[in-house]
């Protein structure tokens, strides 16, 4: 097994990100500390809008909508950080095992690995590692297949947020929905975390923790940052 330096990225689908030749991390977190690329993420608003504007398409993301992005993303990282430190280390290693026994173990890597395909953490996408090594690494008793459970969870919440509309195409779940037995997992992620203890000021299953901004607040990403 190889070793890598974990770090929790806001991802976009990758294909996106080739064609807008992105190769930084814009947001990125490692335990309690947030990095945020705020140069790298002002040019990607307007490689983004430029792209779209190439579509014949409009945008309205500006660049404080895709910086309050990127911070919701890390911040609702640091969230589960929070409740795993709590809740004992190998909090995420139980609910995927819980996954697995419930999806299979076949159909949970199946989602895991297509979702790195298609969402390619930057080690993956700039090459620095191939997909199955990526997956297979560990570090401080950490796997990428739990990173990549993390991730996977933080991308239905993103699809789920109304007020990521404005620049849906970075985050679509489109082809994880079609191909794989994606929202199986994702129910099968919420069925786990509720038999785990609640968290958060009103006392909710992780996953409804995290919806919560956005349940509390459709239409506005700031006031979701808040």
């Amino acid at each position: 097994m190889g070793q890598v330096q974990w770090s929790r990225e806001f991802h976009i689908l990758g294909v996106v990100r080739k064609k807008l030749g992105v190769q930084k991390e814009l947001f990125a977190s490692r335990g309690p500390v947030l990095f945020a690329n705020l140069r790298a993420a002002r040019e990607f608003t307007k490689k983004y809008l430029d792209y779209k504007a190439a579509q014949k398409k409009t945008s309205l993301v500006r660049p404080e909508d895709f910086y309050a992005m990127g911070l919701i993303d890390e911040i609702l990282h640091y969230v589960i950080s929070s409740y795993c430190a709590e809740n004992g280390a190998d909090t995420m290693k139980g609910v995927l095992k819980a996954v697995e026994n419930h999806l299979g173990k076949d159909d949970t890597q199946v989602v895991l690995r297509e979702f790195t395909r298609d969402f390619p953490p930057t080690p993956v996408y700039s090459g620095e590692m191939d997909l199955e090594s990526y997956l297979n690494s560990t570090i401080d008793g950490e796997s990428g297949w739990h990173i990549a459970l993390e991730e996977i969870i933080m991308l239905w919440v993103e699809n789920m947020n109304p007020a990521y509309h404005i620049a849906h195409d970075l985050i679509d779940h489109k082809n994880l929905l079609t191909e794989t037995p994606y929202e199986k997992l994702i129910a099968s992620v919420r069925e786990a975390f509720t038999a785990l203890p609640p968290f958060g000021p009103d006392v909710q299953p992780l996953v409804e923790m995290l919806r919560a901004p956005a349940v509390a607040h459709p239409d506005s990403l700031q006031k979701q940052l808040e």
